[in-house]
């Protein structure tokens, strides 16, 4: 059965229209089942470790949204979703072969260039309409023609193993070190096997993130062999760049519930 269409803008090229459906990831990389979207109250009070199943809005066939045009659907699904396809089920064999652990991969059959032009895809689809205009016009540019290989070099690309539960959407925002008094500009997207984080003019604080920008180098039909090192990070918080295990996040029987509150994270995101 054809999802329905939705009227909205485009969160690609901007024009006004019809929404068509957008798997993210695809559905070919392993996002064609059931998958359940809860909110961090409803994770934490009836998720793993609470001894009941969370709630949430359910996905019958894969998660995605109504957010692009047919135009920019069709294009991006036809020149990108096959490379990212095998290289999502590369990431998945490497997880079944390590159990899990960290590992240095070896993946041998990747076309670089336009797997990371769907993991810029799947950024846009979901945040498009909340990049500062320099950032997004450049992504734009980027995967609406295929061949074309160069990024603004303030923005950077980085991945990693994503561990068994929640997926994370974290939209583009800006955050604050109090600490250092530094700020980044980020956003971040897990869906197993890989999660991915993009960033503005800065980098991730958790070392274990590898960095994927240099993918942007390839040519489109280029096939490169990539060694990596893949670290297996959990995302059970929708904070950005928050990896602790449930276990180590456990609150003492009795604590008061807590909700979890990034609104001060949210406050500064471009408008």
């Amino acid at each position: 059965m054809a999802k329905r269409m939705m009227a909205g803008i485009c969160n690609i090229c901007g024009r006004n229209g019809d929404l068509s459906f957008e798997h993210i990831p695809p559905a070919s990389a392993l996002n064609n089942s059931k998958v359940l979207v809860a909110s961090a109250d409803a994770y934490w009070n009836r998720g793993p470790g609470q001894g009941q199943r969370a709630t949430g809005k359910q996905y019958q066939s894969g998660f995605g949204e109504n957010s692009l045009c047919e135009y920019c659907n069709h294009k991006t699904g036809q020149w990108y979703v096959s490379y990212f396809s095998r290289w999502c089920h590369e990431g998945m064999a490497l997880y079944d072969h390590t159990k899990g652990k960290s590992a240095l991969a070896h993946m041998s059959t990747i076309f670089p260039l336009p797997v990371l032009k769907q993991i810029v895809t799947m950024f846009l689809a979901q945040n498009g309409q909340y990049f500062r205009d320099i950032a997004k016009e450049s992504l734009v540019r980027f995967v609406l023609n295929k061949d074309q290989r160069c990024l603004d070099p303030k923005i950077r690309f980085w991945v990693y193993l994503v561990a068994p539960g929640p997926l994370r959407k974290t939209p583009f925002c800006t955050v604050l070190n109090t600490v250092t008094g530094e700020s980044v500009q980020v956003m971040e997207f897990s869906f197993p096997p890989f999660g991915y984080m993009m960033t503005i003019d800065s980098r991730p604080a958790d070392n274990r993130l590898s960095e994927i920008t240099h993918f942007s180098r390839f040519q489109y039909h280029e096939m490169a062999w990539m060694s990596m090192r893949l670290g297996l990070l959990p995302t059970h918080t929708p904070v950005l760049g928050d990896y602790r295990s449930f276990k180590n996040m456990d609150r003492v029987d009795g604590e008061p519930n807590v909700v979890l509150d990034f609104s001060d994270v949210l406050k500064n995101r471009p408008k």
